[in-house]
């Protein structure tokens, strides 16, 4: 095992086994990966051993090609419906044969419909079809038993979930929490306690704990572990008490760290599996869109260019997921002199820092269009709630002091368009009623958070875009 401490804020006290978190996401991509085509070749494999069976010769005929043809993306979409290619899933043998199974039928299934419906289904042999169908059964089983098998063996280091251990020092001196932990974090070192509600205090928080699938909250104090339990919660950490000492918290589940019992105190809004559904659809759309969009965006990058002097993006930090700070990106719509960095003073009609060219842009919220090289960089997502600058005020207050949900709002991604913007809640100048009113439809948009959902608010953008007035 590597063990390795430092105390600087990009590379925190803890504890890497396997390689490094970058390794293991690698890995994690490649067994992903690995398991759809070994999938797909146990398939094909069955269709060469049917054509055998069926017409003594290894050589499938041209219809049976077609129907291999069709099956990976079917395959690929039924399996992540069904959750086929999950980690979870792959670690338990039952589950992972069973999933493979259902992912073949279903997708055996809707082929059949659609060459059905195209009346082809003549064509194809009914015993050959059946020896494949069959085949491939047996084949997946034996397969996904030999790679669960593995999986817990020797790949079991790379695909368990990560974990970090939030605590103060006495409580991580406990022995047991050395064993397959990626990451130790004493809060105290950082001097987080005073600044616990200040955005770059989250940030930096959010940055140590990084991305472990599992937080446990190792606190002697019953004070600091109350304290640290609705940080997590807000913060929308998949967060446990470990171990837990007493009833001070309350708890949304069991369940255990090194044959301990740990309460569950916390989850993020979206599963894993939620997370990887909504990044994909991310991703079929802005790709193809940026492409249609790209001679739009060069116009408009030279037309301001043109048009004053200055750079053509308007680049700042925004509060983004699990409260962590990033680069946003949209085109300048104001004088380079007069921008403001941080958001402390709002927008508003007639304001003269705008440039001509720039009122254009924000009405049709064109400026906002660079937010795609966001969705790609995976910073941000097409829908979610709208990131706010640092310095943004309500009713002179900062967004922080002036809604006590207000840090509940970044469980998740931000989003290019969101809930609270089709519902009318757009525009900088604000007072502390419509704040709450955004903030509350962003936290609504978390709890109810689906595909449909997201399609909706979509759709709903182009209306409110063009109909309402930006500024």
């Amino acid at each position: 095992m590597d063990i390795s401490y430092a105390s600087d804020k990009s590379d925190a006290p803890r504890i890497i086994y396997a390689g490094t978190l970058k390794n293991r996401s690698l890995m994690r991509f490649l067994v992903l990966a690995g398991v759809f085509c070994g999938d797909l070749t146990v398939i094909v494999l069955a269709a060469l051993l049917a054509s055998k069976l069926r017409f003594g010769a290894f050589t499938a005929s041209p219809n049976t090609f077609e129907l291999l043809a069709a099956v990976p993306l079917p395959y690929l979409i039924v399996g992540m419906a069904i959750r086929s290619f999950q980690l979870t899933c792959l670690r338990s043998r039952i589950s992972s044969i069973r999933n493979s199974i259902a992912t073949l039928l279903v997708t055996f299934l809707v082929l059949m419909m659609v060459a059905f419906a195209l009346q082809v289904g003549g064509q194809y042999s009914r015993l050959e079809t059946g020896y494949m169908l069959v085949l491939a059964l047996v084949g997946l089983t034996a397969w996904r038993y030999v790679l669960s098998t593995t999986l817990q063996g020797k790949l079991g280091q790379f695909i368990s979930p990560t974990v970090a251990v939030l605590g103060e020092k006495t409580a991580l001196a406990d022995p047991s929490l050395r064993r397959n932990v990626v990451r130790l974090i004493d809060v105290d070192q950082y001097g987080w306690h005073e600044k616990l509600h200040e955005p770059r205090t989250l940030d930096h928080l959010a940055e140590t704990v990084g991305d472990a699938e599992r937080v446990l909250l190792a606190f002697d104090d019953p004070d600091r572990r109350w304290e640290w339990t609705q940080i997590a919660r807000m913060m929308g950490l998949n967060a446990e008490v470990w171990p837990p000492k007493s009833s001070d918290v309350d708890a949304i589940a069991i369940n255990n760290w090194n044959g301990r019992s740990t309460l569950v105190i916390s989850h993020g809004p979206l599963t894993p599996y939620e997370q990887f559904l909504k990044r994909t659809i991310d991703l079929i759309i802005t790709i193809p869109l940026v492409v249609v969009l790209l001679p739009l965006l060069v116009i408009t990058a030279l037309v301001i260019k043109l048009e004053s002097p200055g750079p053509v993006f308007f680049v700042q930090q925004r509060v983004g997921e699990r409260n962590r700070l990033f680069k946003m990106f949209k085109f300048r719509t104001m004088r380079h002199e007069q921008t403001d960095a941080e958001g402390k003073s709002s927008v508003a009609p007639g304001d003269e820092r705008i440039t001509r060219f720039g009122s254009f842009l924000r009405k049709y919220s064109i400026d906002e269009l660079p937010q795609l090289f966001n969705v790609l960089l995976g910073t941000m997502s097409l829908v979610g709630p709208r990131p706010h600058a640092l310095g943004s005020r309500a009713g002179g207050e900062l967004f922080w002091n002036a809604v006590d949900e207000y840090w509940f709002r970044h469980k998740m991604k931000p989003g290019l368009t969101g809930l609270a913007q089709i519902r009318g809640y757009r525009g900088g100048s604000i007072d502390i009623d419509d704040l709450r009113r955004r903030v509350l439809s962003d936290i609504e948009y978390m709890n109810k958070w689906s595909i449909t959902l997201d399609m909706k608010i979509i759709a709903n953008t182009l209306h409110v875009v063009f109909t309402k007035t930006g500024y």
